[in-house]
């Protein structure tokens, strides 16, 4: 499990009780898929306010998702917000790849008793429920045991994980909150770690938005 890249560890903390949570939102898919990138040294994110994407390096990296997602980014020819390539790399196309390739290494495995029909996704579950618990593990000493001196791997993953609200399937929702301070002042840390999770809560929040506003809408429609 040590070789499972950021982008894989980030699915697999979708996943709850052996099935994955991934029916709707998937912004830290396509945060940890930009995190990657960068990692990678293919591109930076400024520290302007606009936090854009710049190319730094167009080589590929062997890597079927990162270098799918390094081949978008060469395609647009020009720089845009991080915001706008979570959202880009969020897509179901990826989400399949992701969890197809995990399928293949055989650390999760399609679930036909929980198909969601009406959305046309898959759900997951783990082959050995025991497979993520060195992930979550990480997680756990970060966050309670008041580490600072954090790799910036694990930093993504937290700072990932926090906005992609996925941290609470496996922590006390309690405890979290009491730790809040600390799980941002880690995400703080480094411009990396912030520029994507602010990446990821600015695409969530938008996604709550559009949603509340067409609840609105049609609360507000005559008979």
């Amino acid at each position: 499990m040590s070789d499972l890249g950021l982008v894989d560890q980030v699915f697999l903390l979708g996943i709850r009780k052996g099935r994955s949570k991934y029916p709707y939102h998937r912004y830290d898919l396509g945060g940890a898929c930009l995190a990657s990138l960068c990692l990678n040294g293919k591109v930076t994110i400024t520290k302007s306010k606009k936090s854009l994407v710049e190319l730094v390096d167009r080589t590929p990296i062997d890597d079927s998702i990162i270098d799918g997602c390094l081949a978008q980014i060469l395609k647009k020819q020009r720089r845009v917000r991080s915001v706008y390539w979570v959202r880009s790399f969020s897509s179901k196309k990826h989400y399949r790849k992701i969890a197809t390739q995990l399928c293949d290494r055989e650390i999760i495995r399609v679930d036909d008793s929980r198909r969601i029909l009406a959305f046309g996704t898959k759900t997951y579950q783990l082959i050995d429920e025991k497979s993520i618990e060195p992930i979550v593990e990480r997680l756990r000493v970060c966050i309670f045991d008041d580490l600072y001196d954090v790799d910036i791997e694990t930093r993504l993953l937290l700072a990932i994980a926090s906005a992609g609200q996925k941290l609470q399937l496996h922590f006390d929702k309690k405890q979290l909150k009491k730790k809040k301070g600390h799980v941002a002042e880690l995400v703080a840390a480094t411009n990396l770690s912030q520029s994507i999770s602010k990446a990821v809560s600015s695409a969530m929040a938008a996604d709550h938005s559009a949603e509340n506003a067409g609840i609105i809408a049609v609360s507000g429609m005559g008979p």
